[in-house]
């Protein structure tokens, strides 16, 4: 079986390390670690899913692909159950940022500085960002990728152990905006309309009309950089 990723997989895959081993967290149809392991990227990996149901997807894939010795489906929750020990690469994708967070907050082995993790979140990466930088992680790139009609930021952390907030500008538009490429300009560009709308919606009423002020500057800020 002959796996071709879309975009935002692809994204993903070019992140990974060349000879490492690879959990993908939330696996489903296990295309991505499949992938990597069937050309030789990835020695072995791990496909895994908190269902029954997507984590039987995953076995039929890897079956397909006659990678039952190399790829391991297991049923578990986040990365709890995992032996993190033999696992370089970690890739929690294709979910919520809050979700992404709460994952790598409650994962017992997340916090050792030589794992990569690859994060794609679907919604609220300013959350995820955030979320990053007070748990002791940091972004170590980012990268805009647009698949089909939507516009996805996958991010490459690291834990270091520092944790610290981030500010506001930082938490909505990460490394994007020193990126000049176009899916970067287009990430940061609906960011901006988001706040506007945002903002829009808190004007409505005269108790929110300095945190609108606050949301509308910081589009403005996003704007004028893109």
């Amino acid at each position: 079986m002959e796996i071709q990723l879309d975009a935002r997989l692809s994204r993903i895959a070019r992140c990974a390390r060349r000879g490492s081993v690879l959990a993908d967290v939330g696996a489903d149809h296990a295309y991505l670690v499949c992938h990597l392991v069937a050309r030789g990227h990835c020695p072995r990996g791990y496909a895994c899913d908190v269902a029954p149901g997507p984590l039987e997807r995953s076995k039929s894939t890897i079956a397909a692909c006659g990678l039952g010795d190399r790829v391991r489906a297991v049923l578990t929750d986040g990365l709890r159950g995992l032996p993190m020990e033999e696992i370089d690469d970690i890739v929690i994708a294709g979910m919520g940022g809050e979700l992404i967070a709460a994952i790598l907050e409650r994962a017992p082995d997340a916090g050792e500085p030589d794992k990569l993790f690859l994060l794609q979140p679907m919604t609220r990466a300013e959350h995820l960002r955030r979320a990053l930088y007070t748990q002791g992680f940091a972004l170590k790139d980012e990268h805009a990728v647009e698949s089909g009609q939507f516009v996805y930021t996958v991010m490459e952390a690291r834990y270091t152990g520092f944790r610290q907030d981030v500010d506001e500008l930082f938490a909505w538009t990460g490394k994007l905006l020193k990126k000049g490429d176009a899916a970067s300009r287009l990430y940061l560009r609906q960011t901006a309309a988001r706040l506007d709308q945002q903002a829009g919606g808190l004007e409505q009423s005269a108790r929110f009309a300095a945190r609108a002020a606050e949301i509308r500057g910081l589009a403005a800020q996003i704007g004028k950089r893109v």
